[in-house]
């Protein structure tokens, strides 16, 4: 039985049925509730291709977002999932790209291996960041806390069918692992509030990262961004250990909003956004005491590169240029610090399997980090304190870049700028992007950049408070960590990596508990 409102829920623009390869996901209140097939590998990062948005994929009907549109001056979730048109796309356009990536190292051409079909789950992020003997060691104990709009109530079902089928350990309210409370901590529950499908990317995301971390839904009153600051401090009452946004708001006349994401002791993660290069960033992303997050696409075939995503990434209009930020393109706070995987990730609501992108499922993937190290930071500083533990991403770029006569990239364009002079080849430009300045605002360059940060997780040292102290013991909690009374001694942290080498995604394995400083 389909949860009234379902059909509010994913909708595209045209008012058409939504389907996800063959499987339609809602008609009234009927639709198959088949594994909905995705494309060999999702490629959603456009503007390096074909100069798209995530919006013109919408608009094409490549993609439908997982929350309805709001008001103006209202919180969008910061995701979408893949139409049938979608996925043949990105199928022929993740081909083209690998294709190109190989080439542009030894002159070769990629054979396409067999790739998964439905998107990528635990074992796959786990695998390909270093977290596999983390994730099965650490996090008990810690609380993720997932801020939405409005009541979710399918949710814990939801999780209990995701969980199941990818082998995770059950997180229910019986068994003290799962909650949901109000946008002060409490009980007193709002209203539903058809977020449903973004919220279980949510908790799926942070299933797939700490599986041994409790999740508190914490739900706001409403999708304004005053309901949704407080909700901030509700998830510090009822003691979470780190809060992720999947949501955004343009930051225009939003900066009184600031002091509401600031909660010393307690990590805030917020998505970037999806809208590429911008000279107006979303905030909770842009505010300082804030981690923002953007994303990457993956290419699963050597040289094991990922690239930048479509984030809204650029120079803040709001907010001051906090200390630790030493980039000279802003004057003012850049967005983003940090990045991970955005797309083609396997998701499951309402007896549906389809795939999702965008960065909302990176914010919780962070926070997810961040609460599985018992980390205690107040922004993002620590993060460019020391690239080790971080891979750094030097390929892609977000948003259409203006080249010379000689093919030679030049700036940064938002969309609304573009012209016949923008890059359409990622395999050209990439080795003239790593030199060139300010095209780190729009492109993954060697070292910071706006797309992607400082970087995506190597294991989870980069997130910890202190390397050599991972995880604060607690009753009953997790095994202690390197540094930690009666814990094992940490291993050396990994050396920083420089693009473009082959840092994402090879599948590793380092040891539990992060490394030593």
């Amino acid at each position: 039985m389909r949860f009234p409102g379902w059909t509010n829920v994913l909708w595209s623009v045209s008012g058409k049925f939504i389907v996800l390869g063959s499987a339609v996901l809602f008609a009234g209140c009927g639709g198959s509730s088949a594994l909905a097939p995705g494309p060999t590998q999702a490629q959603l990062q456009m503007s390096s291709m074909k100069d798209y948005s995530l919006q013109a994929l919408v608009s094409d009907g490549f993609a439908t977002p997982l929350c309805p549109t709001p008001a103006a001056g209202h919180a969008h979730c910061d995701s979408l999932a893949l139409t049938a048109a979608g996925t043949r796309k990105f199928s022929d356009e993740m081909r083209a790209y690998a294709d190109a990536a190989r080439k542009s190292d030894d002159g070769t051409r990629n054979t396409l291996a067999t790739l998964p079909t439905s998107g990528f789950g635990p074992s796959d992020f786990q695998s390909w960041y270093g977290l596999t003997a983390d994730s099965a060691a650490y996090g008990k104990g810690s609380t993720v806390g997932i801020v939405i709009a409005g009541d979710a109530p399918i949710v814990e079902a939801d999780l209990a069918v995701f969980r199941s089928h990818f082998g995770l350990p059950a997180c229910t309210t019986a068994n003290g692992c799962f909650k949901r409370v109000d946008g002060n901590g409490g009980t007193n529950l709002p209203p539903y509030g058809s977020w449903a499908a973004e919220v279980a990317l949510d908790v799926d995301m942070v299933s797939d990262i700490c599986p041994l971390c409790n999740i508190t839904i914490i739900e706001a009153a409403s999708d304004s961004l005053a309901d949704l600051a407080t909700a901030q401090g509700g998830g510090v009452a009822a003691k979470v250990s780190a809060i992720g946004n999947s949501w955004g708001v343009s930051e225009t006349g939003m900066a009184s909003y600031a002091s509401k994401f600031s909660h010393p002791g307690t990590p805030i993660t917020a998505a970037a956004g999806n809208s590429q290069y911008s000279s107006v960033q979303e905030v909770p992303a842009a505010f300082s005491t804030v981690t923002a997050v953007g994303g990457t696409f993956p290419n699963i075939l050597p040289p094991y590169r990922e690239g930048a995503w479509s984030g809204t990434v650029g120079c803040s209009t709001i907010v001051a240029k906090p200390a630790w930020q030493k980039d000279t393109a802003c004057s003012t706070r850049t967005v983003a610090d940090v990045a991970f995987q955005a797309a083609y990730i396997a998701t499951y609501t309402n007896g549906l399997w389809y795939v999702s992108v965008g960065t909302s499922a990176p914010a919780q993937a962070i926070a997810a980090l961040y609460a599985m190290v018992g980390s205690t930071v107040n922004d993002a500083s620590a993060l460019y304190a020391s690239s080790a533990g971080l891979y750094n991403v030097a390929d892609g770029f977000d948003g259409p870049i203006v080249a010379n006569s000689a093919g030679t990239p030049t700036s940064c364009n938002a969309p609304s700028d573009e012209s016949n002079g923008i890059v359409s080849s990622f395999a050209k430009t990439r080795k003239a992007l790593a030199a060139t300045s300010p095209l780190y605002l729009c492109s993954g360059v060697v070292g910071y950049n706006a797309p992607t940060g400082n970087g995506t997780p190597n294991g989870i040292c980069g997130f910890a408070t202190s390397c050599s102290a991972v995880i604060a013991p607690v009753p009953g909690g997790p095994t202690p960590a390197p540094g930690a009374p009666g814990a094992t001694p940490a291993p050396a942290c990994p050396a920083a990596s420089t693009g473009p080498g082959p840092a994402h995604p090879t599948p590793r394995l380092n040891g539990p508990g992060g490394c030593t400083s």
